[in-house]
């Protein structure tokens, strides 16, 4: 068990970052596909996934318990290629610092020894994490970039309404808080963990395929706040709505939806088939909230589209017939 202990001045800088970044994320999906049983959340993705080499190639640094802390080498870039020109770039020592600690939990791949010195091989590793996150996280994009943005909004409006300690007590089942400590069961070691802010704060990240919350701390940038990745895929109707969602780059059938629908209102249907907030959908589709809130009424019940309340938000996802209709899938009667 790992327990963070807090000041009020912690508290105080307690933030979110909207995502572990694309490397990170890939990483977490590399864990999930090197699992027998990835659970019923994320089988639906892991049947749409297409293993190439480079998937295999780097499994070896993704099995066991957790995967290994990429995290603190490429940080959170919005952009993969920003992550891994950070990858190319960081010192030996740090690559070295973070193998070592992963050996801890698992067996490091031969090949791996050489990631710290030999810029051919890290120029090697860079191309299948690459060609890695192309193949996992590339026909989903879209909708993992809006369920992340939907969970953010959810836990700020907790924060806003409850304060920090209300939010920390409800963030997730494996986190108890009291008396102004943090504790986040583990499965790594038996022993307890004590991990003091000192004024730090602490960085809350959600992540889709993170499976159970994770300290991340870089050792070389002591004064830079821990962060806790923690799970943001809990609910099998937002997964329906993220591995239910056609990939991105399937035709399109927006002039089709626009006839049955009506132009605005196929539009929102394709916005909540990514799963959305009134606030984002508002915003992408530059209409007011009340007017967004009027089109989804109808979508729902017209039986096309559901909502979830999370926290201070509303999340708007996709029925099963939403889906098939978005999708081209939807078959008359025989």
């Amino acid at each position: 068990m790992w327990r963070f202990h807090f000041t009020g001045e912690d508290l105080a800088r307690l933030r979110f970052e909207a995502s572990p970044g694309p490397v990170m994320e890939s990483w977490f999906a590399l864990n999930v596909m090197a699992r027998r049983r990835p659970g019923a959340l994320f089988e639906p993705w892991r049947r749409s996934v297409v293993v190439r080499d480079s998937l295999r190639l780097l499994g070896g640094l993704a099995q066991g318990v957790h995967p290994l802390d990429v995290y603190t080498l490429a940080g959170a870039g919005a952009h993969v290629e920003e992550g891994l020109d950070r990858l190319l770039g960081v010192g030996a020592a740090p690559v070295r610092a973070e193998l070592d600690s992963w050996g801890q939990y698992g067996d490091l791949p031969s090949w791996s020894r050489l990631l710290p010195d030999d810029s051919e091989t890290r120029g090697h590793f860079a191309a299948a994490v690459r060609e890695t996150h192309t193949a996992l996280l590339g026909p989903y994009r879209d909708p993992l970039r809006a369920h992340l943005e939907a969970e953010v909004t959810a836990r700020a409006g907790v924060m806003a309404r409850g304060g920090a300690e209300r939010l920390l007590s409800t963030l997730h089942p494996d986190l108890l808080w009291r008396d102004m400590t943090l504790d986040v069961t583990t499965r790594f070691t038996s022993r307890t963990l004590d991990v003091h802010l000192n004024g730090r704060g602490l960085v809350l990240i959600p992540s889709v395929f993170c499976r159970l919350p994770l300290f991340s701390y870089d050792s070389f940038r002591p004064d830079d706040a821990p962060v806790l990745f923690y799970p943001a895929l809990r609910d099998p109707a937002h997964a329906l709505a993220l591995w239910g969602r056609r990939a991105a780059g399937a035709p399109q059938r927006a002039g089709t939806l626009g006839a049955l629908l009506g132009v605005t209102r196929a539009a929102v249907l394709e916005e909540v088939g990514q799963g959305c907030t009134t606030t984002h959908l508002a915003r992408k589709l530059a209409i007011s909230a009340a007017t967004a809130s009027h089109h989804v009424a109808i979508l729902r019940d017209s039986g096309l589209v559901i909502s979830r309340r999370q926290g201070g938000s509303v999340l708007h996802l996709p029925t099963p017939l939403g889906l098939a209709l978005l999708n081209g899938t939807l078959s008359g009667p025989n």
